[in-house]
């Protein structure tokens, strides 16, 4: 279903599927985002679109982290664990 939300919830999305293939870190994403918004960003949209983003794809890590693939198993560690920090910071 196809609905209204702030921006942060696409935002939340590109990090999640986009970030790897950026070469850069969630940080480093998430920074520049923060700074394209300008006063417009809003801090409870951007920790409640990261939870959300959590829920609907950190199934997708999880899998990724059980990857034979020693390479792919490390960086959905690391991302899962990065997703993970970013949802107990939200405070929710």
């Amino acid at each position: 279903m196809t609905t209204w939300a702030p921006p942060a919830v696409d935002y939340a999305w590109y990090l999640a599927i986009n970030t790897a293939a950026t070469g850069r870190s969630h940080d480093e994403l998430r920074d520049e985002i923060r700074s394209a918004q300008g006063p417009a960003h809003d801090p409870t949209a951007e920790s409640l679109a990261l939870v959300g983003a959590l829920a609907q794809l950190g199934w997708e890590k999880a899998l990724g982290a059980t990857s034979g693939d020693p390479a792919v198993a490390q960086r959905e560690r690391a991302g899962l664990a990065w997703w993970s920090a970013a949802a107990r910071a939200a405070g929710i």
